[in-house]
């Protein structure tokens, strides 16, 4: 149960220096999602083992997987799908839905 509490603590620190670390960056060329990512992926089990995996953090991790593709769609803008740029995912998009 330890575990759970220290995880969520650095889940949250990294939910609030991501934002703090990206506003430091001109024009926003370094967008927070990424260092949401790459933040979960440096201090996860696979690396620096400091987050544990249990049933509470997989649920905030599908969650934030949730999220993060509700954030990637604000992110599309719906000129870029039409056009010469549209016509050129005819087909990545239907065998991307059947793989």
């Amino acid at each position: 149960m330890e575990f759970t509490f220290v995880s969520l603590l650095v889940i949250t620190a990294i939910a609030f220096v991501g934002p703090l670390i990206a506003a430091l960056f001109p024009n926003r060329i370094l967008p927070e999602t990424v260092l949401f990512l790459v933040g979960g992926m440096v201090l996860g089990p696979y690396v620096l083992d400091v987050i544990i995996i249990d049933h509470a953090i997989t649920l905030l991790s599908d969650l934030g997987l949730g999220f993060l593709f509700l954030l990637a769609g604000y992110e599309l803008d719906m000129k870029d799908l039409v056009g010469a740029e549209g016509r050129s995912a005819v087909l990545p998009i239907p065998a991307s839905v059947v793989s």
